[in-house]
């Protein structure tokens, strides 16, 4: 893909913290120009749209602001029609055509003939609770997903849909030396990384396994709602945590040094309620991230990577979790065999966001051929 003018729509703003869609963007950025654009932005006020240069070269940020609030609580008409006069708007103050529209979100836009892209493409990264999200997914010619759940939502819109991981951010792969060396005077350092307060996290299973691992020392990487109003459960769940003195906070990391102070960890933890959750990830994007550090990884299950049991100790009920981690503590020296490390590694190492827009770029081309036009498939 070059030489193409991108619209990518995202529902996460352009800031200090990079996920998916900012990965995409910059690695599109390399051969494309590129507009990301940020949801709305109800502060902006000078200008009802503002298109602002980024420090990635060829890549641009549209803000825009709506004088309508409640939006998603309008009549469908009424939507539709604030929703084409933002677009209108949008475009005007681009000033460019577009080749590709690649929508991340599922909450904006009904209709994209506005953007008059020759290609429109959804990508969502999560299931998501909106009612307008099939009317959203219909605009596209194509769907990516990071898992067949996620894709099976959208089945009745007999568009071609494909299975694309995630990718793996390049501080992942280029990380620098750590500066933060991890106290703990215990043998065995376990760590989970994330939102400690996420609501789909498994927080008695966590909260029992410091409690019953007196050999481990646990610590937990990231924000934990500082700053935020938060209920009974949460606060409580916290001071239980800080009670136990093998727990340790450490404070949110810049990515490019989160995966050096996860090299000194000896087991990683992903922890999701999914028993009690539907909708908790089905495939968290920390989980490709811990398989490039290279050490064994304590999950819940996950259909996607279901062919991959060698490399992740996933547990098949939320019930066996702690089992499934007492059982890997006493088999370290074997789950972190540096002949094991190294096939994670690499494993990881092949779903860099530039592969995966390869992968993408391959699909697409594809499909533009015509007799490929009417065919409907999935990728995995």
């Amino acid at each position: 893909m070059r030489n193409q003018n991108i619209l990518l729509i995202s529902p996460d703003a352009w800031g200090k913290y990079y996920l998916s869609k900012h990965h995409y963007a910059i690695c599109l950025a390399k051969h494309n120009k590129v507009w990301f654009l940020n949801h709305v932005n109800a502060d902006l006020s000078a200008r009802r749209v503002r298109v602002l240069d980024t420090e990635i070269p060829n890549l641009k940020v549209v803000n825009y602001r709506s004088s309508m609030r409640g939006l998603r609580y309008y009549p469908n008409v009424l939507k539709q029609q604030i929703f084409r006069q933002q677009q209108q708007a949008i475009m005007a103050e681009i000033g460019a055509e577009m080749d590709l529209v690649w929508s991340f979100d599922p909450y904006r836009f009904t209709d994209w003939s506005t953007f008059g892209a020759k290609f429109n493409l959804f990508h969502p990264v999560d299931l998501y609770h909106s009612p307008i999200e099939l009317q959203v997914a219909a605009n596209a010619q194509v769907i990516f997903a990071t898992s067949q759940k996620i894709l099976d939502r959208y089945q009745s819109l007999s568009i071609p849909s494909y299975f694309i991981n995630h990718g793996l951010a390049p501080d992942f792969v280029n990380s620098r030396p750590a500066k933060l060396s991890l106290d703990g005077r215990r043998k065995i350092k376990a760590g989970l990384a994330g939102n400690l307060l996420h609501k789909h996290l498994a927080r008695e299973v966590l909260l029992g396994l410091c409690k019953e691992q007196q050999l481990v020392d646990f610590y937990f990487i990231g924000p934990k709602g500082e700053g935020q109003e938060l209920d009974l459960e949460s606060r409580t769940f916290l001071k239980k945590l800080a009670a136990q003195d093998n727990v340790h906070f450490v404070d949110t990391l810049p990515y490019i040094d989160l995966r050096a102070v996860l090299l000194q960890l000896d087991l990683l933890m992903i922890c999701y309620n999914v028993d009690r959750y539907e909708e908790a990830p089905p495939n968290p994007h920390k989980l490709l991230e811990y398989l490039s550090v290279g050490k064994v990884v304590v999950s819940n299950y996950f259909d996607v990577y279901k062919q991959q049991r060698h490399l992740i100790q996933m547990s098949d009920s939320l019930s066996d979790y702690s089992e499934t981690f007492a059982k890997t503590i006493t088999k370290l020296e074997h789950h972190n065999a540096a002949e094991t490390i190294k096939l994670r590694q690499e494993y990881a190492g092949e779903f860099s966001y530039d592969k995966q827009l390869r992968k993408i770029e391959r699909i697409i081309a594809d499909l533009k051929k015509p007799e490929m036009q009417n065919n409907i498939g999935s990728k995995t």
